[in-house]
């Protein structure tokens, strides 16, 4: 019986891409990496008991190619209803029985992947190279294998290689950018991306990307132009408007940040970041009435707020809603957060009560804290309180009949 190599019909069309950061791989492969698998003897004919006696040999071909079909469709069953190992174990056993079928061992590579078995992965991807498979349909989840196993150098190589065959390839250019990015080669990072949106110019998430790499290389120009037209592109991104946020709180543009958070806010209600960072324009504008209820939300939220006890409670104390401060400042100190602003802040509040040796107290405890810049603004305090308790006793002997 004639060898022959299988692919099945609907698999090469449809296999679903891997995908890692923003962007995603594609293409072929080359440059000193060689295309083919190690010889093996298990790339053979179908055994000669898979086909009905008598039968030609294109016959037996068209027999196997079905069964093998068959197999492929139950394996991909398995993956629509995500039972990856179930998955896995008949790709694996299409393979051994047909260990020339092509598409089998792309199955099996792209499951193996799935279940984190990447070795395992690049060796099914191996044997269909072996069986002549367009290196394009390969490499790219070869190169996604070794990022998750940690072998970047390897990833890049694959990159660059299917850009020495693909030079225009958008995709393979934001992947090879997103590997240097974890290597740190922020500047070939950016010029990964800067190449790729050439190509695609209103690509948002490749604008995103090469945002994120320029603000690593403290670029804030760069970034805030690159999330605007990104807004532009796609004004409802959450992403891009939270990022755009920051970069304008940064600025100290607040009328800007205020815009997009706002908006952000109306997107996604429930983004605590989002009110956080609202909380925070206002507050730095010293409106500590509108700050109040973004912080409030952000905390009702949950989250990482720890940095929140001191402006939340500050705002009560502008607002004069002196018990829920005092409930707040107490939090804060029991979770040992931010204690020398919370311990000032209580002083303060005893202060507004005429409390000065309370005050005195809680600033001392704000000097013991250590918090720069509270401590050192609580050490004042301590002779201010001291100069008012005086000044009222004093107050009070003349008053004295």
């Amino acid at each position: 019986m004639r060898s022959k190599i299988l692919v099945h019909k609907g698999f090469l069309r449809s296999f679903p891409a891997v995908l890692f950061a923003a962007a995603v791989g594609g293409s072929s492969y080359a440059g000193g990496i060689s295309y083919a698998a190690p010889a093996d003897p298990s790339y053979s004919a179908f055994a000669a008991d898979h086909s009905p006696a008598g039968s030609s040999a294109a016959d037996e071909d068209a027999a196997a190619e079905a069964r093998a079909e068959s197999m492929a469709d139950a394996v991909e069953r398995y993956l629509h209803a995500k039972n990856y190992a179930a998955a896995t174990a008949s790709a694996l056993e299409l393979t051994t029985r047909y260990p020339r079928y092509v598409a089998g061992w792309m199955l099996l590579g792209y499951c193996r992947s799935l279940t984190s078995d990447f070795t395992g992965s690049n060796e099914a991807y191996d044997r269909a190279l072996g069986l002549g498979v367009k290196p394009d349909l390969v490499y790219s989840r070869k190169a996604y294998n070794h990022v998750r196993l940690g072998d970047l150098e390897e990833a890049r190589r694959c990159y660059r290689s299917i850009l020495d065959v693909k030079p225009k390839d958008a995709e393979t250019l934001a992947q090879l950018a997103y590997v240097e990015g974890k290597l740190e080669n922020l500047d070939a990072a950016a010029e990964c991306y800067r190449r790729a949106l050439d190509i695609s110019p209103d690509d948002v998430d490749f604008l995103v990307a090469l945002a994120s790499v320029e603000a690593k290389r403290g670029d804030d120009a760069a970034v805030a132009g690159l999330l605007e037209k990104a807004n532009l592109l796609d004004p409802d991104n959450t992403e891009v408007l939270g990022r755009l946020g920051v970069i304008y709180m940064k600025e100290k543009n607040e009328k800007a940040a205020i815009e997009v958070l706002e908006r952000l806010v109306s997107l996604d209600p429930r983004d605590a970041n989002a009110r956080r960072n609202l909380g925070a324009v206002y507050y730095r504008m010293g409106e500590k009435e509108k700050a109040l209820p973004a912080f409030e939300k952000a905390m009702a939220l949950g989250g990482d707020n720890d940095d929140l006890y001191g402006p939340l409670a500050d705002c009560y104390v502008a607002v004069e809603r002196t018990d829920e401060a005092l409930r707040v400042i107490k939090e804060g100190i029991e979770d040992g957060i931010q204690e020398a602003w919370l311990y000032s802040l209580w002083g303060k509040i005893l202060e507004d009560a005429k409390d000065y040796d309370g005050a005195i107290a809680k600033f001392s405890l704000a000097v013991r804290a250590g918090e720069a810049p509270w401590s050192d603004y609580a050490q004042k305090q301590i002779a201010r309180q001291s100069e008012l308790r005086n000044r009222e006793r004093i107050m009070e002997g003349r008053m004295q009949p």
